[in-house]
C-alpha cells in the first residue's frame, strides 16, 4: 500500500471526518424530506457528483493537500451515494413526497402538518395507475379547458379554411413557446399543455408529465408526435402490453384514423407489421404508416439484411417521401423538428438502399494485392465471391499422385511465396456463392505441389442434424479418452506392458490399452472434431479430382459429407465406371456403402462392360455383362438363372437356383442396423463341355460375404472395395 493511500485511510478514520460524513448523511435525508417543495434530491445528487469529481481531481493532482481534501472527498462521495440511491428509488408512488415519507407514515404526517403536502400520496398513486379515473379527475378539474375545447371544435366545424388557420395558429404558438422553455403556469391551450408535458418529462417528473399529456389529449388534435413521446415513457413504465391497455382505456370511443395507427405501433413485430399492412390498405395516404412499416423491414429491427426486406423497405420509404412531397406528412406533426428527422432518415436510407446495385467490390492485402472480389446487389452479397491466398499465407497442397483411383501421397502446408510456381499473383483458394446475403455453398480448391489443380470440393453451412452427429462423435471420443487415461494409470500401477506380462492376472483387461499413442490419437480426433464443429460446415455438392495432366480422375456429388454419386475416368479421359451410392450411418462412422441406382462400367478401351441398376448392392435382373469384343460374358434372366459364355458366344456354365435340403440361417451384428439375419442360398452349377459330359455340382452361398472369403455374389463396396469387379471371385 502506498503512503498516499495510508494517509487517506487515516483521514477516513478521523473523528473530524466521521462528523463531516454524518452531516452529509443528514443533508441527503433532509433533501428527501423537502421533496414536496421541489426535486431537491436530484439537485443534491448533481451537487454531490460535481464535488466528488472536484475533490478527486485535487486529491490526485495536489499531493500536498491530500490530507485536507480526503475528508471532503469522502463526504461528497457519501452525499452522491445516498442521494443517488434515494433518487433512483423514486417512482410515481413516492416522487411527490420522498422515499422516507412514503415508507414511514410519521414523516408523511409531519410533512402534512407543515403544509408541504396537499394530497395523500396513496390518492395520487391510485389516480395515476388507473387511467380512467385520472381522465375523469382531469375533466372535473379542467372545466375551462373543456369549454375551450368545445369552442375549438365548433370553430373547426365551420370551414376547412378555419381548420387550417386554427391548427396553424396552434403550431406557431407551440414553436414560440418551445423557444422560451420552462413551465407555463395556468395552461389553457393545447400547445401549452404539450409544452408543460415535455418540460416535466425532460425533468423526470413523469407524474405531472402524464397529467399534462392527458389534458392535451382532450383537445383531440391529429398530431402524432405528442402521442409518440407519451408512448415512449409509457412503454418504459408500463411495458408494451400496459401501454396498449392505457390507450384502449383512454381512447375507448375514439375512432379517428390517427388513434387506430397509434394503437398499432404499440404491438411487437410480426403482429405490428401485418396490422400496418392492413391499415395501409384502408388508409393508403397516411404517410406515417409507410415510414413505420419500412422500419419493420430494416436491419435495425430485423437484425439482418435480405434482398426481399431491402426491396420492401425501399418501396415503403419511397411511398413515404412521395406523400411528404405532396404535403400529406408534415401536417401530422406539432414538433416540426421530429418530422424533419423522419424525412432526413428516409432520404438517407433510400440513398443507401439504391447504392451497390450489381456492384463488384475488391479488398486487398497490405501489399496491395487482391484478397477478395465480391459481387453485391442492392448493397448485399449476391452471386459469386472469390477468395485468394496472399504470398504470406500458408495453404495445403497435395504432394503425390493418383494411381488406380487412390491418392498416393499426402497434403502438406506451405507458404505461398515458397511455391515454385508462384509468380506474384495471389492464388484462388475458395469460391463462395450467396443468395440474398446468405452463404449457400463454398468451393474449396486444392493444388498439387507443382501447381496443377488437384481437387475442388463443395461445402455448405452444416445442418442441425450434422452438428448433432458431430457432437455425438465428440462425446464418444472424450469418453474413450477418459477410459484410455484410466487404463494407462492402472497399467503403470501394476507395472504392465503389452507383451511380457500381458497374461498376468493383475494386468488382464489392462494390457494393450492405455498406451500413449492411443491417447495421442484420440486427442487428435477430439481436436479435429472441435474444429469441424466450430467451422460448422458439411461437405455437400459437386466435387472433382484431377490427374496431373489436367484430366478429371473422379467427379460426382457429396451428400452429408459422404459420396452420393461418382464417375471414374482413366488418365486418358475415358469413362471407366459411374454409379450411385447408398450410405448407412452410425455415430461410430459409416457402416455400409452400397451401390444403389443406375450403374455403368466400361472396359479400358471404352467398350461397355455392364449397364444396369443396383438395389442396395445387388445388380437387379435382367442384365448382361460383356467382353471387350462386345460378346456377352454373363447373363442373368428373370428366373434368377446365371448363364456364362465364352468370348465366342458359347455357353460354358449355368448356375441355377434350387431349394436347399434344409434352411440354414446366418446372422451378424451391424452397427447401423442392429442384428441382420439371412439364409444360405443353394445353386446347381452345370459346366458345359463339347467333348465331355456336363459336370454338375451343388453349392451353397451364405449371405453378407466379403471378398476376404473369396466368394461375393453381391458386387458391393463391402465386397470389392471402391471399384467392384463384378462376380470375379465367384466365377473365375
Amino acid at each position: 500500500m502506498s503512503i498516499g493511500n495510508t494517509e487517506f485511510v487515516r483521514t477516513a478514520m478521523s473523528k473530524e471526518l466521521i462528523f463531516t460524513m454524518g452531516l452529509s448523511v443528514v443533508a441527503s435525508f433532509i433533501s428527501d424530506f423537502l421533496q414536496p417543495l421541489a426535486n431537491i434530491t436530484f439537485y443534491i445528487l448533481v451537487f454531490g457528483i460535481a464535488l466528488s469529481i472536484l475533490f478527486l481531481s485535487l486529491y490526485l493532482i495536489k499531493k500536498g493537500i491530500r490530507k485536507k481534501v480526503s475528508k471532503y472527498l469522502m463526504a461528497s462521495i457519501t452525499i452522491m451515494v445516498i442521494s443517488g440511491f434515494l433518487y433512483s428509488a423514486q417512482d410515481e408512488s413516492n416522487s411527490d413526497k420522498g422515499i422516507l415519507a412514503a415508507n414511514f407514515p410519521a414523516i408523511g404526517n409531519l410533512q402534512k402538518d407543515l403544509g408541504m403536502l396537499e394530497k395523500d400520496i396513496a390518492e395520487i398513486k391510485e389516480s395515476t395507475l388507473r387511467t380512467e379515473q385520472l381522465v375523469e379527475s382531469i375533466a372535473e378539474d379542467s372545466k375551462e379547458n373543456i369549454k375551450q375545447t368545445k369552442e375549438l371544435n365548433e370553430t373547426i366545424k365551420d370551414s376547412n379554411e378555419e381548420i387550417v388557420n386554427k391548427l396553424d395558429e396552434i403550431n406557431d404558438s407551440f414553436q414560440q413557446i418551445s423557444k422560451l422553455g420552462g413551465i407555463i403556469t395556468d395552461p389553457k391551450r393545447p400547445e401549452e399543455f404539450y409544452n408543460n408535458a415535455r418540460v416535466y418529462e425532460d425533468r423526470g417528473d413523469y407524474l405531472n408529465a402524464r397529467r399534462m399529456y392527458n389534458q392535451y389529449f382532450t383537445f383531440k388534435l391529429n398530431y402524432i408526435d405528442p402521442h409518440l413521446r407519451y408512448q415512449t415513457f409509457l412503454k418504459v413504465q408500463e411495458g408494451r402490453a400496459g401501454a396498449r391497455e392505457v390507450y384502449n382505456s383512454l381512447f375507448i370511443n375514439d375512432n379517428r384514423v390517427i388513434i387506430e395507427y397509434l394503437k398499432i405501433v404499440l404491438y411487437n413485430s410480426p403482429t405490428r407489421t401485418q396490422l400496418l399492412k392492413d391499415f395501409i390498405e384502408k388508409n393508403n395516404e397516411f404517410a406515417p404508416a409507410y415510414y413505420e412499416l419500412s422500419k419493420d423491414y430494416s436491419p435495425s429491427r430485423t437484425g439482418q439484411e435480405s434482398l426481399s426486406n431491402r426491396k420492401l423497405e425501399l418501396e415503403n420509404l419511397e411511398k413515404f417521401v412521395k406523400l411528404n412531397n405532396e404535403g400529406k406528412f408534415i401536417r401530422y406533426f406539432l414538433d416540426k423538428s421530429m418530422a424533419s428527422d423522419w424525412i432526413k432518415y428516409a432520404e438517407e436510407r433510400i440513398s443507401i438502399l439504391n447504392s451497390g446495385l450489381n456492384e463488384v467490390k475488391e479488398t486487398y492485402f497490405n501489399d496491395g494485392s487482391i484478397s477478395m472480389r465480391t459481387n453485391y446487389r442492392n448493397g448485399i452479397r449476391e452471386g459469386e465471391e472469390l477468395v485468394y491466398a496472399g504470398k504470406s499465407d500458408s495453404i495445403n497442397v497435395f504432394n503425390g499422385l493418383i494411381v488406380d483411383h487412390f491418392s498416393q501421397g499426402r497434403e502438406v502446408s506451405i507458404k505461398v511465396r515458397d511455391l515454385s510456381w508462384y509468380e506474384g499473383n495471389n492464388i484462388l483458394i475458395k469460391r463462395n456463392f450467396y443468395i440474398q446475403g446468405e452463404l449457400q455453398r463454398s468451393i474449396d480448391i486444392t493444388y498439387y505441389i507443382s501447381g496443377e489443380t488437384f481437387r475442388i470440393l463443395s461445402s455448405a453451412p452444416a445442418s442441425d442434424e450434422i452438428i448433432k452427429s458431430l457432437q455425438d462423435k465428440l462425446n464418444i471420443e472424450k469418453w474413450q479418452l477418459k477410459i484410455e487415461k484410466e487404463n494407462l494409470l492402472e497399467s503403470k500401477i501394476n507395472d504392465c506392458d503389452s507383451y511380457s506380462n500381458r497374461d498376468d492376472y493383475e494386468c488382464m483387461g489392462v494390457s494393450g490399452f492405455g498406451s500413449d499413442w492411443a491417447i495421442e490419437r484420440i486427442e487428435k480426433n477430439i481436436k479435429n472434431l472441435e474444429e469441424e464443429i466450430s467451422n460448422a460446415k458439411e461437405i455437400n455438392g459437386a466435387y472433382k479430382f484431377f490427374y496431373k495432366n489436367g484430366n478429371i480422375e473422379d467427379e460426382g456429388v457429396n451428400e452429408n459429407g459422404e459420396k452420393k454419386s461418382y464417375a471414374f475416368y482413366s488418365k486418358e479421359g475415358i469413362l471407366e465406371e459411374k454409379g450411385n451410392i447408398k450410405n448407412y450411418f452410425s455415430i461410430l462412422g459409416t457402416d455400409y456403402r452400397f451401390l444403389d441406382g443406375p450403374y455403368e462400367r466400361y472396359h479400358k478401351d471404352g467398350q461397355l462392360m455392364v449397364k444396369g441398376t443396383f438395389k442396395e448392392g445387388e445388380l437387379m435382373a435382367p442384365y448382361k455383362i460383356f467382353y471387350e469384343n462386345g460378346e456377352v460374358f454373363l447373363e442373368k434372366n428373370n428366373k434368377k438363372e446365371y448363364i456364362k459364355f465364352n468370348n465366342e458366344g458359347e455357353i460354358v456354365l449355368k448356375v441355377l437356383p434350387i431349394e436347399c435340403e434344409k434352411e440354414t440361417k446366418y446372422s451378424r451384428a451391424s452397427n447401423s442396423r442392429g442384428i441382420e439375419e439371412g439364409v444360405y442360398q443353394c445353386f446347381k452349377l452345370i459346366n458345359i463341355s463339347k467333348s465331355e459330359e456336363n459336370i454338375e455340382k451343388n453349392i451353397s452361398i451364405r449371405p453378407f460375404l466379403s471378398n476376404v472369403h473369396g466368394n461375393c455374389l453381391k458386387p458391393t463396396y463391402v465386397c470389392e472395395g471402391t471399384s467392384p469387379n463384378l462376380f470375379k471371385n465367384f466365377f473365375d
